[in-house]
């Protein structure tokens, strides 16, 4: 898989190169002429044969700023379900797009997840699971008694939310966000609290509605484990373990 943000030839075809008095670029070269700032740009994901080089199949998005980074990648961490491909996430201009990775056609996310200007991303603060069978997806909630509230919401391949749950976490750091595992009903994030000694499980039920979650105490005090707590799912069950010393637990989902 290949992505890459270029300017639109469009655009190119509708500017004309003016001359302009030598002047000393940031890079230490000379600008000799110019066409003015170009105001869009396409973002590219082409999916290559490994054997041939030759191009399976292309996505093109026009963004709106010509300057936009561009990340592509899988969604780690989430349990799979049978039969199901794991979706290529694209970033470009603060847009977020859930790619079919074995014929590139877009897959359906919640509507309202949009921002104000009907976008798809700068709501969303995670994308915890996305494959062809569905995502689960952590957008900025609404819960009026949480003073950063994340929405969690559940979706099938069309887009249509089948299950949602407020965390109440007091704002879960977006640390904290990268270490969480998604099984089939349920959303669990690892914790260490080395001011308290506690260490264990934040565990939401992803249907439970306007408030959910508890905590599990996992194993020893986190003052006892030194690096990180991590999860991982295994078939019919989630491991615990330390990233700084081999404390490891088996826990029934």
């Amino acid at each position: 898989m290949v992505a890459h943000t270029c300017a639109d030839a469009r655009e190119y075809e509708e500017r004309t190169l003016q001359p302009a008095r030598p002047r000393a670029a940031a890079d230490g070269s000379d600008i000799l002429a110019h066409g003015g700032g170009l105001e869009s740009a396409v973002a590219t994901v082409t999916a290559l044969d490994l054997a041939s080089g030759a191009e399976v199949w292309r996505h093109e998005h026009p963004v709106r700023d010509s300057w936009a980074r561009v990340d592509l990648g899988p969604v780690e961490g989430a349990a799979l379900p049978e039969g199901a491909a794991r979706a290529l996430v694209l970033r470009a201009d603060a847009e977020l797009y859930l790619l079919d990775p074995r014929s590139g056609e877009p897959l359906g996310h919640p509507e309202e997840a949009r921002d104000s200007q009907g976008r798809f991303g700068p709501r969303v603060e995670r994308v915890l699971r996305a494959d062809t069978g569905g995502t689960v997806i952590a957008v900025e909630g609404r819960y009026p008694g949480s003073g950063e509230p994340l929405e969690v919401l559940t979706s099938d391949p069309e887009g249509a939310v089948t299950a949602r749950v407020t965390l109440d976490l007091d704002g879960p750091t977006p640390a904290l966000l990268d270490l969480a595992v998604v099984l089939d009903d349920a959303l669990l994030i690892p914790y260490a609290d080395r001011e308290n000694g506690q260490r264990g499980v934040h565990s939401f039920a992803l249907a439970a509605g306007d408030l959910g979650g508890e905590r599990v105490a996992v194993g020893p005090p986190a003052n006892d484990v030194p690096g990180e707590h991590r999860l991982v799912a295994v078939p019919g069950a989630v491991v615990s373990y330390g990233t700084g010393a081999a404390d490891v637990h088996g826990l029934v989902p």
